[in-house]
């Protein structure tokens, strides 16, 4: 899908993003978020490699965040190819397996930096401008949020078990799917559903999903 920038700043002057990811509420969630940003233009997202190379063609642009597990062609695979056509390219690669080999390889591939899902989206945003001004950005600049997790999630005030089905909702888990994980009946998932999105002032699972990237959670 390609998308339409923000009008308010002249499109030269903005950060060109596009984003490829397979799993859709996660990625129109950080598409929902991206597109209320005055300095980025977010120029297309797809689903999967192969999607990509031809829009990418299609579509030049300056920072590509990109996930790893992608169907038909994955971003292992696709990153070197991109980067062979576009060398200048700044990639900012996504994953839910996060760990130090991990990171080696990825930044091997030529990635410019490397983050888990799920960070607190500023995080993100200063992911995007960090490699587009400096060329790098360090996970280490990113540490010093973890420690407002613990307080968002007294602020919002969530019991445990809310805390466990939000979690499983930013996995992309069904309510059936919960219920089994957790043992739990389908009713008793809904009406935690709902007591969340009241305190979240959502009314979505999308609209959930969208709060937890804003606040962070579960990075």
């Amino acid at each position: 899908m390609v998308l339409k920038g923000n009008s308010m700043r002249n499109n030269e002057e903005r950060i060109r993003v596009a984003i490829a990811e397979d799993h859709q509420i996660l990625r129109q969630g950080i598409v929902a978020l991206l597109e209320d940003e005055e300095n980025l233009n977010l120029v297309f997202d797809v689903g999967d490699g192969l999607e990509l190379i031809e829009k990418i063609k299609e579509n030049p642009v300056d920072v590509l965040i990109l996930d790893l597990n992608m169907p038909k062609m994955d971003g292992e695979t696709c990153l070197p190819i991109i980067l062979k056509l576009y060398p200048n390219l700044k990639i900012v690669v996504l994953s839910a397996y996060f760990s130090e080999p991990i990171l080696n390889f990825v930044l091997e591939l030529g990635a410019t930096c490397f983050l888990p899902k799920l960070s607190d989206f500023s995080v993100l945003l200063d992911a995007i401008v960090s490699v587009h001004q400096k060329g790098f950005y360090s996970i280490e600049e990113s540490k010093k949020e973890k420690r407002l997790n613990l307080e968002l999630e007294m602020k919002e005030n969530f019991t445990p078990r809310e805390l466990e089905i939000l979690k499983l909702l930013c996995e992309e888990k069904t309510s059936k799917e919960i219920a089994e994980d957790l043992f739990i009946s389908h009713r008793t998932v809904e009406g935690h559903k709902l007591r969340i999105m009241e305190k979240t002032k959502t009314t979505s699972t999308s609209g959930i999903i969208i709060f937890a990237l804003r606040k962070g959670y579960f990075r």
